[in-house]
């Protein structure tokens, strides 16, 4: 008699939590249907703390993307075709969160590629990761020195738009 196992790790992703269960059910019901059709049995195991999606803090973007646009420096266009759930995403429901995007890799290279990893060495991303610390040292300057700046994130955060 031969045995053999099969293994799938997965995570399902989706902008929204209750969307993203009912699409794990969904996936969980392929794996049971596929196992019934081949003479498997399925055991799943499911993550106890699933990434949460992102709670944006405008009030702390602004203030980013002004710093940056005072050194020169382009925000790389947000990608909102392919955002779900993230590990931001739920250190965004703790705090206030930012998540900006700067330019490491050649315009169109595809993130999560090969290219991209070879990309993340190479002097662009070096140059992008020292404007984006300087940014971002510049943005807690900002929160230090503006009360006003500090109450507004708070205040969007307790209460987002």
């Amino acid at each position: 008699m031969v045995s053999s196992v099969t293994a799938a790790e997965y995570y399902v992703r989706a902008a929204q939590l209750d969307y993203m269960w009912d699409l794990a059910r969904r996936v969980e019901a392929c794996a049971e249907g596929a196992a019934t059709a081949t003479g498997c049995n399925l055991r799943s195991i499911r993550m106890e703390r699933p990434y949460e999606p992102m709670k944006r803090n405008a009030a702390l973007l602004d203030a980013f993307r002004a710093n940056m646009a005072s050194q020169g420096i382009e925000e790389s266009p947000e990608i909102t075709d392919r955002l779900g759930s993230s590990d931001i995403g739920n250190v965004s429901q703790i705090l206030p969160t930012i998540q900006p995007l700067v330019q490491i890799a050649p315009a169109g290279t595809p993130i999560h590629s090969r290219l991209f990893e070879a990309a993340a060495a190479a002097p662009l991303a070096r140059d992008g990761m020292l404007k984006a610390a300087a940014t971002m040292a510049m943005t807690t300057l900002d929160l230090l020195a503006d009360p006003a700046l500090l109450q507004r994130a708070k205040r969007e955060f307790v209460s987002p738009r």
